[in-house]
């Protein structure tokens, strides 16, 4: 008991060593990206129209339930407007939260090994993919929390030689099953569907493994009180969102958002069946290594649970249509376990020369001379000038100063942890990796985060907002010609602030400000124009991101539309 407890007290200690910089460092990107832009719309909507059933985003369903919305709203209810920090800090307390509940799981099934504990959480707070939706205001990160806290509440039951100790195939209680499903019921409100599918099809597998096809699909059939636990914190929702929202909402959230995704069809990101096997090497680098390099040996009974979890939905994933490289996230949580449960046993089985040497690695890469490394090199980053176009000046200038700010940052941690190393109740902790692998994580989050944050700077939103907010009269309401399926405007519309009339780009067109695209200005100017519709190019807004690139089809102008007569 007392070395589960300290095992806890370190991951906690680990956990706020290197969430507090990353939560700090998130504030300071603007966003870039339509997957974050338009959860902020929504959480914006619930806000200021107070609708919280079915909040729509500028007119239209949202993509998701609105779980994490409700929860984001709630947050920034004082702000009284979607706040892009906020929104980022409750995914990265999501993280957080999800690293605990897969050092549960591993603290469970490995036996309560104090060291496989502490390296499955710190193996999964180094996986790139992991961290990268740490720091990003989307879905994913709290689906990925409810999936693995579902699976720890069947999962801690898999302890080993658990059929000796039990007497049973299935180690399971009716508690168990009524806590996973309910769990389940409120992932639904998160991802709809998948949040039952995916857990529900993970449990099967493994007790499929454990007991046979026919005892797990018997058991899994009997009618259990966790069913209608799941249906009452789910179905209620959805009917007043589809009184609410009627064939539309069906459409988006039930048909395209599943049904597509899964089958395939039209607007869907299809991808080829083998499109995770790069994804996941490159993602979840570089657990993803380890994780395939101890497959070869494949006898622990515990490894085999945890790889059929795994395994489950890596497979399910790869069956459907559409794929990105998000959707693994939920699955990392076990390709952590499954390395940290090999990588502890290979480092039991160091000689005493080997352990010495890694020993004497550990303490020479102390926290100071880490910190003093990577100050270095965001100084060479800052000195050297590595981009001469002066179309990008501008967001190089706002990229020094958060440089500067990250260097201030590292040198605080330093600091902190210099301090942490003197007290005599901290010095088991500094005897240990704990600090050093902290301020590894750290220099690792920082440099995603600028990475993002360069970019995120070249695309400039925030100033093309400002722009086109400043060409709009405050009386004025501004039509955005897209297609519903269409989130290049989203982080355009974020930062303005400001309701808009979505347009569909096939409609008649409306008189007025308009906003659309260069490639649809492109295909529909001489039609509107013989249609007797006079075309004034009032603002161009383009980026950095996309001049370098020579994306010149991304740009959006603001045109006034007036009625002149068909032409002749």
């Amino acid at each position: 008991m007392t070395e589960t407890r300290s095992s806890s007290g370190t991951i906690l200690l680990l956990l706020a060593l290197a969430l507090v910089p990353f939560v700090y460092l998130c504030g300071l990107l603007p966003v870039g990206s339509s997957t974050e832009a338009r959860e902020l719309l929504v959480i914006d909507t619930i806000l200021r129209d107070h609708a919280w059933l079915l909040p729509l985003r500028n007119g239209q369903v949202p993509s998701k339930p609105p779980l994490y919305h409700w929860l984001n709203a709630i947050i920034s209810f004082p702000v009284g407007a979607a706040s892009v920090w906020l929104a980022r800090l409750l995914s990265a307390l999501l993280g957080g939260l999800t690293v605990y509940s897969t050092a549960l799981i591993a603290d469970a099934v490995g036996g309560r090994r104090p060291r496989l504990t502490l390296l499955s959480a710190a193996l999964l707070l180094s996986t790139y993919g992991f961290v990268k939706l740490m720091g990003e205001a989307r879905v994913d990160m709290l689906f990925a929390f409810l999936n693995t806290l579902a699976m720890f509440i069947v999962l801690r039951r898999f302890v080993p030689d658990f059929t000796s100790r039990t007497g049973r195939l299935i180690p399971l209680e009716d508690l168990d099953l009524n806590l996973f499903y309910a769990i389940c019921g409120i992932s639904v409100l998160a991802r709809g569907p998948l949040g039952i599918v995916l857990p529900l099809l993970s449990l099967g597998a493994v007790l499929i493994y454990t007991a046979g096809f026919r005892a797990a699909v018997v058991y899994l059939l009997r009618p259990r009180a966790g069913w209608f636990i799941a249906a009452a914190i789910f179905l209620p929702w959805y009917c007043s969102a589809f009184f609410r929202g009627g064939d539309a909402f069906i459409n988006r959230q039930l048909i395209f958002e599943n049904m597509r995704r899964f089958f395939g069809g039209e607007q869907v990101n299809t991808e080829v069946w083998w499109f995770y096997l790069p994804s996941l090497l490159r993602t979840a680098f570089p657990v993803s290594l380890l994780f395939l390099i101890f497959h070869r040996r494949l006898r622990d009974p515990q490894a085999r649970i945890i790889s059929i979890w795994f395994w489950t939905g890596f497979l399910f994933f790869s069956l459907a249509s559409g794929k990105r490289h998000s959707y693994l996230l939920p699955l990392y949580p076990a390709c952590a376990v499954f390395a940290a449960l090999y990588l502890e046993q290979w480092l039991s089985r160091l000689s005493d020369r080997s352990g010495e040497r890694l020993r004497s690695i550990a303490r020479a890469l102390n926290p100071g001379t880490i910190f003093a490394g990577a100050i270095l090199v965001l100084e060479a980053l800052r000195v050297f000038d590595e981009f001469h176009n002066p179309a990008v000046l501008n967001a190089k200038i706002s990229f020094n100063l958060i440089l500067v700010r990250t260097e201030l940052l590292l040198s605080a941690c330093g600091v902190v942890m210099l301090a942490l190393s003197m007290l005599p109740s901290a010095r088991a902790y500094y005897r240990s990796p704990v600090l050093s692998w902290s301020a590894i994580l750290i220099v690792f989050y920082a440099a995603i985060l600028l990475g993002d944050g360069f970019k995120n700077q070249l695309k400039e939103y925030p100033a093309q907002s400002a722009a086109l907010a400043a060409a709009i009269p405050a009386n004025q309401k501004l039509v955005v010609m897209k297609s519903e399926w269409d989130e290049s405007f989203d982080v355009l519309l974020y930062y303005l602030k400001r309701p808009v009339i979505v347009h569909p780009p096939d409609a008649q067109p409306l008189p007025g400000l308009l906003l659309a695209s260069r490639s649809w200005i492109d295909t529909q100017r001489v039609k509107w124009v013989q249609a007797g519709w006079s075309m004034q190019e009032r603002l161009k807004l383009s980026s950095s991101y996309d001049r370098v690139l020579g994306r010149v089809e991304r740009e959006k102008i603001l045109l006034e539309l007036v009625r002149s007569g068909p032409r002749q």
